[in-house]
């Protein structure tokens, strides 16, 4: 749920305002009875299944539910689904974050070039901009290096 104080209602501090605090409380949805699960049903116990030590996420566990009613190829479809959106941000991040890196390698260049009078912080400010440019191949080659290891192993 959420708490919100309107900060606006004069008040005093030794009694409180009509209107002064609002609450709101979230719960599941009651018209939706039906849940479905992935993991383990031992005997009618729920739990989270582990993948064995033979497969290269040993250790990994799965225990997921959800609201509705789903087959087994839906359900697995949904999460597969979560799964890629979650992994292109991921990736996005994590490209965005080796370019900046690189990028940012450079900066003392740019700061030797500032030193140089009259002319200096114009150079510094022209090799910011062709190093941030510069930079993409690096992170390019790296990130598709490590994507490709992942995916090699996989």
């Amino acid at each position: 749920g959420t708490f919100t104080r309107n900060p606006e209602t004069p008040c005093s501090p030794r009694f409180g305002c009509i209107g002064e605090v609002r609450v709101s409380f979230y719960s599941n949805d009651w018209a939706q009875t039906h849940i479905s699960f992935a993991g383990k049903n031992d005997h009618g116990v729920i739990s989270k299944w582990t993948a064995p030590s033979s497969w290269l996420c040993s250790g990994f566990q799965v225990g997921q539910l959800k609201e509705g009613t789903y087959s087994k190829d839906d359900f697995f479809a949904k999460l597969k689904e979560d799964s890629h959106s979650l992994t292109l941000i991921l990736r996005l991040v994590g490209f965005l974050v080796l370019w900046i890196a690189f990028a940012f390698c450079f900066a003392p260049c740019e700061v030797l070039l500032d030193c140089i009078p009259c002319v200096g912080p114009m150079l510094g400010d022209c090799f910011s901009a062709v190093a941030c440019c510069v930079a993409c191949l690096p992170a390019t080659v790296c990130f598709l290096g490590v994507a490709g290891a992942g995916w090699g192993a996989m």
